[in-house]
C-alpha cells in the first residue's frame, strides 16, 4: 500500500495490521521525534512502552491508546480502520494528539457561530487559556471592551459562564473523535485523473521515509 505523506491528514500514521510504518505525515515525524519515551519505531514497527495491552490489538480493535508522560498531559494515540471495496480492514491510520500542541483556529469560528472577526480572536484567546486582562493588552483596547466581546460571545454561542463558553469551542471545532468511523482507501486518496495508471503502480512516495524516522528515534521496547 503506497500512500504519500502529504496526502495523509496532519499527524497520522499509516500502519499495516501488524504495526508495521506505511507512511508518515511530517506533523507526525515531529511528535514521535519529540515522544521517543513513550512511542517510536522498533525494526520499522510502530511499538509504545509500558504498555500491557498490545498495540497492534488495540488499534487493529479500532480503541484508542493513551500514553503517560512524565511532567506532561498524556499523549493520545486515535485509531482509523482502513477497508477495502469489501469493508475489510486493510490499514490503520493512527492520529497523534498532543494537548500541549493543539490550537484553536480562530477561522473556523466565524462560520460556526456568527462571530466578528475580533470575537472569534477573543474566543481564540480566551479558548487558550489567555485572561481579559492579557487579550485586552494584545488586542490595545480597553478592559471593558474585552468584557463586552465576551458578553457577545456567551449570548452568541448560548452559553451562561466562560469556562461553558470555552469547552463549547473545544468541542465545536475538534475533528477528532474517540471513535472514529472507518475510511475506505478512495478515502486517502484524490480523484484519479483519466489516463492516470492505478494508485498501486506509482512510485512509493514514502521510500525512506521508515528509515530516517527509524534513525532519529530512540527504539522503544
Amino acid at each position: 500500500m503506497q500512500i504519500a505523506p502529504a496526502l495523509l491528514p496532519h499527524n497520522a500514521l499509516l500502519l499495516d495490521l501488524q504495526m508495521h510504518l506505511l507512511s508518515c505525515s511530517d506533523g507526525a515525524r515531529a511528535v514521535l521525534a519529540a515522544n521517543a519515551e513513550v512511542l517510536g519505531l522498533l525494526r520499522g514497527r510502530l511499538v509504545a512502552r509500558g504498555q500491557q495491552a498490545s498495540l497492534a490489538e488495540q488499534l487493529v480493535a479500532g480503541q484508542s491508546l493513551t500514553l503517560t508522560r512524565k511532567g506532561r498531559p498524556s499523549l493520545s494515540v486515535l485509531a482509523q480502520i482502513i477497508t477495502d471495496s469489501q469493508d475489510q480492514p486493510l490499514a490503520v491510520l493512527a492520529t497523534l494528539v498532543d494537548p500541549m500542541n493543539q490550537r484553536m483556529d480562530r477561522r473556523l469560528l466565524p462560520g460556526l457561530f456568527g462571530l466578528t472577526t475580533t470575537e472569534a480572536r477573543i474566543a481564540a484567546a480566551l479558548a487558550d487559556g489567555q485572561g481579559t486582562h492579557q487579550i485586552a493588552a494584545e488586542l490595545g483596547v480597553q478592559l471593558n471592551t474585552v468584557h463586552a466581546h465576551v458578553k457577545k460571545l456567551l449570548a452568541k454561542t448560548h452559553t451562561q459562564r466562560q469556562v461553558q463558553l470555552v469547552s463549547l469551542l473545544w468541542r465545536s471545532v475538534s475533528v477528532l473523535t474517540a471513535h472514529p468511523p472507518r475510511l475506505s482507501m478512495s478515502d486517502l486518496l484524490p480523484p484519479r485523473v483519466a489516463g492516470e495508471p492505478p494508485r498501486g503502480d506509482a512510485p512509493d512516495a514514502n521510500s525512506g521515509n521508515d528509515a530516517s524516522l527509524h534513525a532519529n528515534q530512540t527504539e522503544a521496547g
